[in-house]
């Protein structure tokens, strides 16, 4: 698949997603699994890939100065470094601003 065609397909299921009308299917195939311990002793912590996931996102307990550390794990034959940083910064931007999950721009 090219990369229009796989940017499409995801347009495609982000729509469908945001309407609920995602298949049984379409919700079945893992690729990024997010893992919360939110414990305060546990400050960070690297969650190991398993297939189908290519990445993996830890997010630690927080802290007493109201932080957390994210942690992402990633297959690097499918997912760039760069790439993953721009999701991280994603992360962290609705993790300042939480009612932006809520209430997300249309795209």
């Amino acid at each position: 698949m090219s990369a229009p065609d796989l940017l499409g397909s995801l347009r495609s299921l982000e729509a469908l997603a945001r309407r609920g009308q995602l298949t049984a299917e379409q919700r079945s195939y893992e690729t990024l699994l997010a893992q919360v311990l939110p414990f305060e002793a546990i400050g960070r912590f690297s969650a190991p890939i398993l297939p189908p996931t290519v990445a993996r996102l830890g997010v630690g307990g927080v802290r007493a100065d109201k932080t957390q550390t994210l942690t992402l794990t990633l297959d690097c034959r499918v997912i760039t470094v760069a790439l993953a940083s721009d999701y991280l910064r994603a992360v962290r931007r609705l993790m300042a601003n939480p009612v932006a999950l809520m209430f997300p721009p249309e795209p």
